[in-house]
């Protein structure tokens, strides 16, 4: 997604207040009004999708997991699935707090909810691909200026394609990759980024078709000369032959992100697998894991002018609301606050607490154990209850060791040695044993 910046001067009132007639023009915060919108690169990518085969593309691969699971992947291209039912929908967050805005005006940022899945019809181009393409570079970035500081070599990514045998492209996928990534170390590539893709575009017949390859961002010295040579030698690494696969060294890019976006925007897609793949000294285990870790973007809550806790708005004005993202100044009459300051700090303390119940772990809780009924003072429902146990647990009556078996079932299931089951435990045995 590409941001512009738009300064609307012409549109916004002029300052009224006579304090603002003695503070200098250089030290006034300026309004400003950042609108967002796709690219012509994501205009093209959305169009595409549409108006060729994209939609139809599907095929099949097997793929063996780490727990030797055979599975079958089905391959398409990103935003096939339905969306969600909040995805597209419009919020609307603002500071009405206008005394401490430049020229008295009020703040509004606007934006759509998303799922942010890949295989999203709304959100895999707005969304997902502008987030994860974003957070590609800046890792990438963070391990080319670890680079510059210990003075390493080779400390600007180069892009390569790795296109294996017709013989090696329907292998299993697991099997592949490994194979790819196997190839890389052997030939000096220290670490990177490798997206796969099943899908190759024809841009004669503008129409997709099943070509698969890899694409490699990483960092290393690539010998050209000595992959060329094991293929003549017919060498193997590992145990693996790479005869009739096909090695490009397309060098070092003009613009990282750029690279990213275009390899990303049609990356293939399968539900349980991953195409991107970290390796190397990259990868999420490596010893450079915690200095090349990129923080999750959180939500920004709060008014860049005053500081204050964005409150939910509402469009009042002419027409309908604007129909695209923005943030900065807007007329203070076509915009009004739903709520106070005080009402969205509790709605977000609620929302928090929900979220934290909703995910955090739940105790392990024995099926047979109802606090209810434990705490209640009735002598026949205790021994009712714990008759009921004992015969669930398939001790059979008058065995020698019941009451051993009733022990350990409350050591190791409830746990709790002060439960008020134990205090009828007598009055079990002496049904249990008929004394």
């Amino acid at each position: 997604m590409k941001q512009i910046k738009l300064f609307e001067g012409g549109i916004l009132p002029q300052p009224q207040s006579k304090i603002d007639d003695f503070v200098p023009e250089e030290l006034k915060p300026k309004p400003y009004f950042v609108m967002k919108k796709l690219s012509e690169k994501a205009l093209d990518w959305l169009e595409n999708s549409l108006t060729t085969n994209w939609s139809q593309m599907k095929s099949k691969q097997y793929y063996t997991t780490k727990k030797k699971i055979l599975k079958v992947l089905t391959w398409t291209l990103l935003g096939l699935d339905e969306p969600r039912d909040y995805c597209g929908n419009w919020i609307s967050k603002g500071c009405f707090n206008t005394s401490m805005h430049p020229r008295h005006l009020p703040f509004v940022r606007r934006s759509k909810r998303s799922c942010f899945r890949a295989n999203c019809q709304k959100c895999w181009l707005e969304k997902w691909l502008a987030r994860e393409s974003s957070r590609a570079t800046r890792r990438i970035e963070k391990y080319s200026h670890m680079f510059q500081k210990k003075g390493w070599r080779y400390k600007n990514p180069t892009h390569i394609i790795f296109s294996p045998s017709w013989k090696d492209k329907e292998l299993d996928y697991g099997e592949l990759k490994q194979k790819v990534i196997s190839l890389l170390d052997e030939l000096g590539i220290r670490g990177g980024m490798m997206i796969h893709h099943r899908y190759k575009f024809d841009k004669i017949q503008r129409m997709w078709k099943v070509n698969t390859h890899f694409h490699i961002i990483g960092f290393g010295w690539l010998d050209v000369n000595l992959f060329q040579n094991m293929l003549k030698n017919k060498d193997s690494v590992n145990g693996k032959s790479y005869e009739g696969w096909v090695v490009k060294n397309l060098g070092l890019r003009k613009s990282l992100h750029s690279t990213v976006y275009y390899q990303l925007s049609h990356v293939s897609f399968a539900k349980g697998v991953q195409s991107v793949t970290w390796f190397g000294e990259l990868s999420y285990r490596s010893k450079y894991s915690k200095e090349i870790k990129v923080e999750k973007e959180k939500d920004i809550e709060f008014c860049p002018f005053c500081g204050f806790f964005l409150v939910d708005c509402e469009f009042k004005g002419k027409g309908e609301p604007p129909p695209f993202e923005f943030e900065g100044s807007v007329l203070e009459k076509n915009w009004y606050a739903l709520e106070t300051v005080d009402q969205a700090i509790t709605r977000k303390e609620v929302e928090t607490e929900r979220l934290k119940e909703k995910y955090q772990k739940k105790s392990d809780v024995n099926p047979y154990y109802n606090s209810d009924v434990m705490e209640t003072n009735s002598q026949v429902q205790k021994e009712v209850l714990f008759l009921e146990i004992t015969a669930r647990l398939g001790s059979s009556v008058g065995h020698n060791n019941f009451m051993v078996e009733v022990d350990v079932w409350f050591k190791h299931f409830i746990g709790v040695l002060n439960s008020p089951l134990l205090e009828v435990m007598p009055n079990i045995k002496n049904l249990a044993f008929g004394n």
